[in-house]
């Protein structure tokens, strides 16, 4: 699955998942979330689906997380779990799922492949599901703002902005590409409007000081 589905597919998931806990879902750390496994493309020899998509690893990173923020934590883990176990295992398989218990790549006879017209289909009615249910739901207030928190988003901008720019480690389908741009604006947009902020209130503490 490309970026466009893991971020559409994670905030579903996660926003689903809200519900139950009751409480209102931070989007950007969502986003962050799902899309943070493939942060092993811009680190210099990790192996793509490897350590950071075991769900072994997820459990250990999660577990204080779960001890501290209870049933909370749920729609967040879901985020970042949701990206190796459904986004590539069960559309693509070859993850290390099981990692360090096992490097051996599990496998899963999936229906589809990547970039096969089903798969491009399925990213495009999730991304459509993502636009409808953030403005439904006016979760897009959460990415036009200057919380502090909007900066993760710095973190599925870059893992969206190297295939599409370089094409690797897979060429994106030609359809996806607006899909793709559109997600890189918001979050760029959203991380810019952070970053400023954060900026003048600095410099407004270097004044008084």
């Amino acid at each position: 699955m490309f970026s466009v589905g893991h971020v559409a597919l994670s905030y579903l998931i996660g926003k689903a998942l809200s519900r139950y806990t009751e409480q209102d879902l931070n989007v950007p750390v969502i986003w962050a979330l799902s899309i943070l496994p493939d942060i092993d493309l811009l680190i210099s020899g990790l192996r793509h689906r490897g350590p950071t998509h075991s769900l072994i690893v997820a459990l250990l990173v999660f577990a204080p997380v779960f001890i501290i923020m209870s049933k909370r934590t749920i729609p967040y883990f879901a985020a970042f779990v949701t990206h190796a176990l459904i986004g590539d295992y069960i559309t693509n398989g070859g993850v290390e799922l099981l990692w360090p218990l096992s490097s051996e790549p599990l496998e899963f006879r999936s229906v589809t492949r990547m970039g096969s017209a089903f798969e491009t289909g399925l990213e495009l009615a999730l991304f459509a599901m993502l636009i409808i249910t953030l403005i439904l739901s006016r979760d897009y207030k959460n990415l036009f703002n200057t919380d502090k928190k909007n900066i993760f988003l710095l973190i599925p901008l870059c893992t969206i902005f190297i295939p599409i720019t370089f094409r690797y480690p897979i060429k994106i389908p030609k359809i996806l590409v607006i899909p793709n741009l559109i997600l890189m604006s918001i979050m760029a947009l959203s991380a810019l409007m952070s970053l400023t902020n954060t900026l003048k209130e600095s410099l407004q503490i270097k004044n008084r000081i």
